[in-house]
């Protein structure tokens, strides 16, 4: 498989442009349309924490590095980037055992939290779940994410009170 660039010919267009006499939303508009647009995995981890905060404005950089402290913190497992899914750019799962048990999805300046609940964790799951919130996960469990043998649950990290339950569901799969 050959490796994708990082930048498609369009997107070289803009990278002679002069942004010195751009304005900060001008700056911005030229931010979004300079990230990958084919499912570009940087080779280095350093390459991956670059276009992560590119992917993520400042806020939910800070956010999803917040988040990742947690899990790994909470998991005893450290992450691994991977290349994005449909609108995300760029994923980070978090893998034990080489399983995946979640990953955060990046995309443009919102990450969102995705767990795949196989049929075995979903009878796990059913057997807990008047201890979840009906609003806050069991809606998203009950109306979304239904395909034939699994269900995938995304999630906003935007509210940090609800970290604690992400983490009960991805134990599910322990």
């Amino acid at each position: 498989m050959q490796d994708k660039p990082w930048y498609t010919l369009g997107q070289k267009a803009f990278l002679k442009l002069d942004s010195r006499k751009f304005t900060d939303e001008d700056l911005e508009v030229l931010r979004i349309m300079l990230l990958p647009r084919n499912h570009y995995l940087p080779k280095t981890e350093d390459e991956c924490a670059v276009l992560s905060r590119q992917i993520l404005n400042e806020e939910s950089y800070a956010l999803f590095s917040e988040f990742r402290d947690f899990m790994c913190e909470h998991l005893g497992v450290q992450g691994e980037w991977g290349k994005g899914r449909k609108n995300a750019i760029l994923q980070y799962r978090f893998r034990l055992r080489g399983k995946t048990l979640c990953s955060v999805a990046l995309c443009v300046d919102n990450p969102k939290l995705e767990i795949t609940l196989g049929a075995s964790e979903q009878k796990k799951f059913e057997r807990v779940r008047h201890t979840f919130s009906k609003k806050d996960i069991l809606w998203s469990y009950d109306d979304f994410g239904d395909y034939t043998n699994y269900k995938l649950l995304i999630f906003s990290l935007s509210d940090r009170r609800l970290w604690g339950e992400y983490l009960r569901i991805v134990r599910l799969k322990f």
